[in-house]
């Protein structure tokens, strides 16, 4: 059996966050057609949220929550990832998004193929939705971000490695968080 924790940090990303989440689930349903066997774990990791990001987590009732006051997504998706490895021990592959991202319906499925495929890291990119932006920043954006093969951006918001290579890494620190009661 595979399992796969997702980890999706969030600092006030309330009016995107349920646009992360229902694209999370539809991912979900995608995958449980091809293989019912995998169990997905979502982990949002509230980080220093002063906005109602905690409400909609809990409408999302698969959805797990963890409050930390990082205020670094590099910081708050680790410690998601600590959480997730102490409380789903067999997890075996991690895959992390952003929340004010949308996966595509077979997200879920391509990260199941690379750890199935005993792949150790797996890098996409990230586009961002034209509604999301005014025309001035997604030009801007555009004139930044080059996503030809070969190109030199490491996008977070769609990246997936196994234990192995997590355990390879040597990482060794610690996090300090709060639980949530949702």
């Amino acid at each position: 059996m595979t399992t796969i924790g997702v980890i999706v940090p969030a600092k006030d990303e309330a009016r995107l966050l349920s646009r992360c989440l229902t694209a999370l689930a539809e991912a979900r349903v995608r995958l449980r057609l091809v293989d019912p066997s995998v169990v997905v774990h979502v982990l949002v990791v509230l980080d220093s949220c002063r906005d109602d990001s905690a409400e909609i987590v809990a409408a999302h009732p698969s959805v797990n929550a963890l409050a930390v006051q990082a205020s670094c997504v590099g910081v708050a998706r680790q410690c998601g990832l600590r959480h997730l490895l102490d409380v789903v021990p067999g997890a075996d592959w991690f895959a992390n998004t952003d929340a004010d991202s949308a996966v595509p319906p077979d997200w879920l499925m391509t990260q199941l193929a690379a750890a199935r495929d005993g792949t150790d890291l797996l890098l996409g990119s990230v586009r961002p939705a034209p509604e999301d932006l005014t025309e001035v920043e997604l030009a801007g954006w555009r004139a930044r971000h080059d996503l030809g093969d070969g190109h030199q951006h490491v996008f977070g918001a769609n990246l997936g490695f196994n234990r192995r290579t997590l355990a390879r890494t040597g990482d060794s620190g610690r996090c300090r968080f709060t639980r949530t009661s949702i």
